[in-house]
């Protein structure tokens, strides 16, 4: 089981003075078809301890001395133009991770978005691409959000595919495998702990943290044709 740890910070409006007033992040957020996502990736050794704070409002977080080494920009599509849009019918928007072929199907209501899975790499390094689907979506963000919001989400993955597909390493293991079956289940706890401002080299920010933990689990379950 894998155990992850997200801290990400909600930016909101911008301020050229220091506010540490507590603030609401709406729907006017969400990811829409036609949109354009650009990020810029720092990674200057121990910058990102600084958001590590203990949880609680009125709080300033100094990134300002940031440098960007990486930039990358994530087009938001109609989920209707990827090759696996027909396993997702309540879909609204379709993406493609950084540095990935997968196509990623999200589900975007007034006050939610879904993962609702991807077509692309399997999760254990098999080198298969399948079709992976959650049930139900697993959230990823939700609106309104504002200071104290707790949330809980959980998700299973059932993906089975035949044996003349898999890999040596799993015919190696069961000579006689009829067909395979990936197994993965998700449980998120996402809670809003802190709130304040951010300084990056854009400016000053008012932003909600969210802190953000995930149990992953993957399994892979083998049928066998019966002898005889």
């Amino acid at each position: 089981m894998k155990h992850l740890v997200i801290f990400c910070l909600f930016v909101w409006g911008f301020s050229a003075q220091p506010v540490t007033a507590q603030i609401t992040i709406t729907n006017s957020v969400f990811p829409v078809v036609g949109d354009t996502l650009h990020y810029a990736f720092g990674n200057q050794p121990g910058a990102i301890n600084q958001i590590f704070t203990p949880p609680g409002g009125g709080q300033q977080w100094d990134l300002s001395g940031l440098q960007p080494t990486q930039y990358w920009n994530q087009i938001i599509n109609n989920p209707q133009t990827g090759s696996a849009s027909g396993a997702f019918p309540a879909a609204s928007i379709l993406f493609k991770p950084v540095n990935s072929g997968s196509e990623e199907y999200w589900q975007v209501t007034g006050n939610q978005v879904n993962e609702l899975g991807y077509y692309g790499l399997d999760p254990i390094g098999l080198g298969l691409n399948l079709l992976f689907v959650k049930l139900p979506g697993l959230e990823q963000s939700w609106a309104p959000i504002a200071f104290f919001d707790i949330h809980q989400s959980a998700s299973n993955v059932l993906t089975a595919f035949d044996a003349p597909i898999a890999p040596p390493v799993l015919l190696n293991l069961v000579p006689t495998a009829d067909s395979f079956r990936i197994r993965v289940t998700y449980q998120r706890i996402a809670s809003i702990d802190a709130y304040g401002t951010l300084a990056i080299p854009g400016g000053t920010f008012d932003v909600l943290r969210k802190k953000q933990t995930e149990y992953k689990s993957i399994a892979v379950d083998v049928k066998v044709a019966p002898l005889g």
